[in-house]
Order: structure tokens, then sequence, then C-alpha cells
């Protein structure tokens, strides 16, 4: 596993205004804090998704979204879900969250002028970074 520095990769020209026009689509880093690889990402639609690398043997390695320990993990209004990649190797297993909840709103929504429900709000990069870092956190917690 590799630190990938923040950059920028996609094109955001027809997004308009917003503050997704100056944070990077992607980036790895390990928390020191907690020993995990943590990742952001840009999906398509211009939201962000947070996610933090487990290791085989981790209590929680291999647990579906829908298993009580992953449910009990909190980070803010979204719900955890589980990416495995077994193509991996070693086979790289990854909780996180995406940010295109119900009240949370992509730049690509704006643009073509989805409805929204009212009070939705884009989660800006800071954000999703304090939030890996939490879920990093619980993560951790889980070990024993």
């Amino acid at each position: 596993m590799s630190k990938i520095p923040a950059r920028s990769l996609q094109d955001k020209s027809s997004w308009g205004e917003g503050p997704w026009q100056s944070e990077h689509d992607l980036e790895r880093w390990k928390d020191y804090s907690t020993g995990y690889w943590c990742q952001i990402e840009r999906a398509s639609e211009g939201h962000l998704n947070g996610y933090v690398k487990i290791d085989e043997g981790h209590p929680l390695f291999g647990r579906d979204w829908l298993s009580e320990e992953v449910r009990a993990l909190e980070v803010e209004r979204r719900n955890v879900i589980t990416v495995y990649h077994p193509g991996d190797e070693p086979p790289s297993y990854w909780l996180g969250f995406a940010c295109n909840g119900m009240y949370e709103m992509s730049p690509v929504d704006k643009v073509l002028g989805m409805s929204t429900i009212q009070g939705s709000r884009y989660i800006t990069w800071e954000e999703v970074k304090e939030d890996v870092l939490s879920l990093a956190r619980q993560i951790r917690e889980h070990e024993s």
C-alpha cells in the first residue's frame, strides 16, 4: 500500500461554482494515530466517498455492511458500506461511506437541475476527512 498524494483528476468546469472547484479528487494516506490506511475519492457525480482499509485478521474484516458490528459504526448520517477487492495482493477490504445520502447533494445534481430535498448540502473535503478519521478510530476500538 502506498500513499497517493492529494490530486485532482476530474474536469469540473461544467459543475459550476462551489467548494468542489478547489478540492482534490483523490488522496490516500496512513493515519498514524490509528495505523490504518485512509482514502477519499470523488465519485463521477461529484460527491466524495471516504474509506478505511482493514487488514485480514481484524474482527471486522469480511463483515457485510448489514452485520451488527458494521451497522454499529457511526459516521454522521451516513451508513457505513463495505468494499472488498479480492484481486488485490494481499486481498484488501475497506469500510467506507458515500456522501450522496438524502440530505446531501453532489455537484452534478446541481448542474442537471435535479431536485434535492430542501436543506440538502454538499459535504466538503474537510468534513469527509474528519469522518474518515472518526471511522478509523471506531475501527481501532474493534481490534480486541
